[in-house]
């Protein structure tokens, strides 16, 4: 018979038989027989808790910080943790250096190249300035005058595209719709023809009718700002709509829907898709974390610090810290605490360890998606490396480069203005600018033609 199932009588075997052998001895023995009694107990006891619990195993220690992340440690239950953390450090250390020598070089592109990128967007403003007072200038009609509104259109886009551009583009916009106002203004009202192709025009824009009548259609084509607003609203009004339209779309087709095996459709499975995000939020939850944050907390709060700059570290220590639990970053905290409280002990178990495998393994495609963001991303520091970089001497060749190309096109600009300073050289100039764009527009055209028959 197993010891398990004799707990209970040996247990009520033990309670009666021991006062009796107690008193028995006490009284020949003395004080010497109350310690041979305790440790009789004692071994009585702990053997019939074995005997309740025959398949009961130790638990695990209490662990630092380091002996969890260090490779010294020779326990086979870390090695693949050991292998992830190691993984996981020189990936980030990748990401650093390749972040600082984004960093390095966008401080040489701002020395050599952001001061000449400065001149030319004064160069365009002042262009779009010299353009916008020919607006006035009534022997500027028709076609030539749609050309130059939309030459200054072209030229405000440009400088509202350019990062470094020091010019305020709000006020240079508001010049452009106060004088188109004022121009509207001292214009005839359209006629019947001018209405329809009016009302057309908006209906081509807004993809659907204006909803206007004749009245409130010549009000709009009196006030640009007006004009603006109106389609403004409507077009936000055509993007809700679609909007709900899309949100009803999204659950009304049943053929599209994809059902798992207990029959709920798969967006409302409670299977997880990535079961390491849910181990990571685990771990976040976990006890020890909650510890380790109160700890690094105390350990890195900047008030502690008297040296300024020893308290502007810390600063920085607990953004890192901050942000960590925002994100839900278990793994980030574990990266500060190695620092900063290695000796920090942890309670843990196999499915602790597990949790930790599992966010390693996530951190570790978070780091790597970054260093392809890093590499191929939209950043500005990305973009002037991609369009400039190389060796030292490459560098050096391609910001001298591009540096003298942006003063040739000062120089052409500043040029133009002096050229444009009568209304007949100005009509020449638009007349040849809306024939190079009726050209373009050919040969798109035939191009069309061309692939569309293939």
């Amino acid at each position: 018979m197993h010891l398990g199932t004799v707990n209970c009588r040996a247990r009520t075997g033990l309670i009666r038989t021991f006062p009796k052998f107690r008193q028995r001895i006490t009284h020949a023995q003395g004080d010497l027989t109350n310690l041979i009694f305790s440790i009789i107990c004692l071994s009585c006891y702990d053997a019939l808790n074995k005997a309740q619990n025959p398949l009961s195993l130790p638990p695990m220690p209490n662990l630092t910080i380091t002996a969890i992340t260090s490779s010294t440690t020779k326990n086979p239950k870390y090695t693949t943790v050991h292998s992830l953390w190691q993984d996981l450090q020189k990936k980030q250390q990748r990401n650093a250096r390749y972040s600082q020598k984004l960093d390095n070089f966008f401080a040489e592109f701002e020395q050599h190249v952001v001061p000449v990128e400065r001149q030319i967007c004064e160069a365009t403003a002042a262009l779009i300035q010299h353009l916008m007072s020919f607006i006035e200038r009534k022997t500027i009609k028709g076609a030539a005058r749609e050309t130059l509104y939309s030459w200054i259109e072209q030229q405000l886009e440009q400088l509202d595209t350019n990062p470094f551009n020091p010019i305020s583009i709000t006020e240079l916009r508001q010049q452009f719709q106060d004088k188109l106002a004022q121009q509207q203004r001292t214009l005839p009202d359209l006629n019947e023809q001018e209405v329809i192709l009016f009302r057309e025009f908006l209906a081509d824009m807004l993809g659907q009718d204006p909803g206007c009548d004749t009245e409130q259609l010549l009000k709009l084509s009196r006030d640009p700002q007006k004009l603006e607003a109106f389609i403004n609203a409507k077009l936000a009004e055509h993007r809700s709509t679609q909007a709900e339209f899309d949100e009803f779309d999204e659950f009304d087709d049943d053929e599209d829907m994809e059902f798992n095996a207990h029959g709920y459709h798969q967006a409302f499975s409670a299977n997880p898709r990535h079961p390491s995000k849910y181990q990571r939020l685990s771990l976040f939850e976990d006890k020890n974390i909650s510890m380790l944050y109160r700890r690094l907390a105390k350990q890195l709060h900047p008030d502690k610090e008297l040296a300024p700059e020893l308290k502007q570290h810390k600063k920085k220590l607990m953004q890192q810290l901050t942000d960590a639990k925002k994100q839900k970053d278990p793994i980030a905290m574990l990266l500060l605490a190695q620092a900063h409280i290695p000796d920090l002990e942890l309670d843990i178990d196999d499915n602790w360890i597990a949790a930790l495998i599992a966010a390693l393994k996530e951190k570790i495609r978070e780091v790597n998606a970054e260093h392809r963001q890093l590499q191929h991303g939209n950043e500005l520091t990305t973009y002037i490396w991609n369009h400039f970089g190389g060796s030292k001497k490459q560098r050096a060749l391609n910001l001298d480069k591009y540096r003298q190309a942006l003063m040739e096109d000062i120089d052409t600009i500043y040029a133009e203005i002096a050229k444009l300073s009568s209304v007949t050289s100005m009509n020449a100039k638009l007349k040849q600018r809306n024939h190079s764009a009726a050209m373009l527009d050919f040969s798109l055209m035939e191009l069309d033609e061309i692939f569309g028959s293939r």
